[in-house]
């Protein structure tokens, strides 16, 4: 493998004027993926998603799809006993991090993740494939499977089965509310622009510059 050390790459783009941005964060990102999914990047809406296992002490992330954005932050759905549901029901402060390489840009937002409405749920979960929605039923997400076969024969028996599908009530969405945005642009030579919106005690956004 190559020396990691020689890998370089010159981030050459447009600055990121503070005073250009909307004063809105969430407005100012559902720009940028706008503009990202117009250039035809698969899966623009992933994003790492970092919780913190109170147990263990660990922090764990794992790359998940944001599906929605709302007022107040982002959605995303899991299976709610999954690893990073427990984690998320006994320490809701999270973080979550997106990255566009052909950009050169990084978004990084943080706050509290409170669970959706079941009407949010059950509307996500019927809008998926019809296998999609067998596999957040069958799958016990998390646990251990002494092997694959096994997943993979539950898995058969319920889609041969003729009833009704419903989703799980362990299943459904996640709205994480941010309190606070960076928005990332790469610059040459390292000198990134940095510009970061606060939550003030009156629930408006400060926007404030960072050096790289």
């Amino acid at each position: 493998m190559k020396n990691m050390h020689d890998i370089r790459t010159e981030y050459s783009s447009k600055p990121l004027i503070a005073e250009e941005m909307n004063t809105n964060p969430i407005i100012q990102f559902t720009s940028w993926l706008g503009e990202v999914e117009l250039l035809g990047i698969q899966d623009f809406n992933a994003a790492t998603l970092s919780t913190y296992d109170i147990h263990k002490k660990k922090v764990r992330s794992r790359i998940i799809l944001i599906k929605e954005i709302t007022k107040q932050g982002v959605i995303f759905f899991s299976n709610y006993d999954s690893d990073k549901g427990k984690e998320i029901w006994t320490h809701p402060q999270v973080a979550i991090s997106i990255y566009w390489p052909t950009l050169f840009r990084q978004v990084r937002f943080e706050g509290v993740v409170t669970k959706t409405s079941e009407a949010i749920s059950d509307t996500y979960f019927l809008s998926r494939p019809k296998e999609s929605q067998i596999s957040a039923i069958v799958s016990k997400q998390s646990s251990v499977v002494a092997n694959k076969r096994i997943l993979e024969e539950r898995y058969q028996r319920f889609i041969n089965d003729s009833s009704s599908i419903s989703r799980p009530a362990n299943w459904g969405g996640f709205e994480l509310v941010a309190d606070y945005w960076e928005f990332w642009q790469g610059r040459n030579h390292r000198l990134h622009d940095r510009v970061c919106y606060s939550k003030t005690e009156n629930q408006t956004w400060t926007k404030t510059i960072l050096e790289p």
